[in-house]
Parts: structure tokens; sequence; C-alpha cells
């Protein structure tokens, strides 16, 4: 009986191990699988960049290098770096960023350094149309804007 016994158990907790086996290696592709996800710099400004993540959700950081681990306290409250966070759509070769928040890093006149946070409300819009073409190994990315008659700007990547 106790043989028995033991036997089922064993049996049921393979079956347990084998169903969570299965379960782990379930589909983990992202719905977003679009050339655009990816880090992108700013082909005119290494210090910007936009990470357009799978999940729709996309980030601007741009460092000030003459600030970046240089304070002098002569100066005022000065931007050191920013993020701004937002989420994309796209359609086709047309974008919309929905911009909804910033964090931004301060050198303060005594030469200390805070984050600031922003809530953009309403949230910002950016709307256009984007072209990835490829040259050798590298990646560009164009986003040309909607507003003021159109502004277009290079950034350099991969596709992930």
């Amino acid at each position: 009986m106790i043989k028995r016994n033991l036997f089922r158990l064993m049996a049921l907790m393979m079956v347990t191990t084998l169903c969570m086996g299965f379960a782990a290696c379930g589909d983990d592709d992202d719905d977003n699988d679009s050339p655009i996800v990816s880090t992108w710099t700013n082909v005119s400004n290494d210090n910007q960049a936009f990470q357009f993540k799978s999940n729709g959700e996309v980030i601007n950081h741009l460092v000030n290098p003459k600030l970046k681990g240089v304070v002098d306290n002569e100066l005022s409250d000065s931007e050191v770096e920013r993020y701004v966070y937002g989420t994309y759509t796209l359609s086709g070769n047309n974008y919309t960023i929905t911009w909804t928040r910033e964090r931004t890093q301060v050198v303060k006149s005594d030469g200390s350094r805070e984050w600031v946070e922003k809530t953009y409300s309403p949230a910002k819009i950016d709307q256009g149309t984007f072209t990835i073409t490829k040259d050798g190994d590298t990646y560009f990315l164009t986003l040309n804007t909607d507003e003021g008659g159109g502004i277009s700007s290079s950034w350099r990547g991969w596709s992930e």
C-alpha cells in the first residue's frame, strides 16, 4: 500500500513538473515585431537616443555633454540629463508618440544634483511618418514630423 501511494505521489509530481515545464516554454514573442523596436542614436548628436520597446513604450534620453560629470559652481540650475517617457503606435509607416512625463537631472548652483519629475497634462503628441533603411551593417531611422512644415531627424541603430 505504501509503495503504491509512493508511486502515485511520484507520478503526480512528475506530471506536475512536466506541465510547469511546458507552460514555461510558452510563446514569449511580443506582439510588436516592428523593425522600429530598437535603441536609436541621433545621427547629428550622439548624446540623444530613442528607445522603442516592443510593448509600445518609448523613451527619449538626452545628456548635456558639457555638464556630464562636470560641475561648475558658477552655473545656475542647469539640465544634465533628461528622460521623456511615452507610448507609441504604428500604422504602416505612420507613427504617433504620446509623451506623458519626463524626469530631468539638474545641477544646482551649489553643485548638488537632483531629479525633477514632471507629468504632461495634457499629454504631448508627436505624429508623422518613419522610414528605416540599411547601409552595410547599420540601420537608419528617419522620423518626419507633421508639425511646423515637417521636421526630419535621422537616427542610427539596429533592428532587434
